[in-house]
């Protein structure tokens, strides 16, 4: 996965781990831990300026290791 890899021109605000860092603790920081995914997204676009690209990348990553569980039905994402 070359996504993982840190690049010197690549900004940190948009590496995997670090979107998926902050994808985490904004989900600990609701009280049921669980968010619509737009929600999610609109929160970190303000504060760390990310494109929907490394969003999606850090989501993906995330699920693949189990950190995180989605709910299709009402497309919410739910931290394990």
């Amino acid at each position: 996965m070359t996504y993982i890899k840190p690049h010197k021109l690549k900004p940190l605000n948009e590496d995997i781990l670090v979107v998926s860092k902050y994808i985490i603790n904004d989900l600990k920081d609701i009280h049921n831990q669980e968010d619509k995914i737009s929600n999610v997204l609109l929160r970190l676009k303000n504060k760390l300026k990310i494109s929907d690209k490394s969003f999606i990348f850090s989501l993906n990553f995330l699920y693949m290791f189990n950190k995180i569980e989605y709910k299709k039905n009402e497309d919410k994402v739910l931290l394990k």
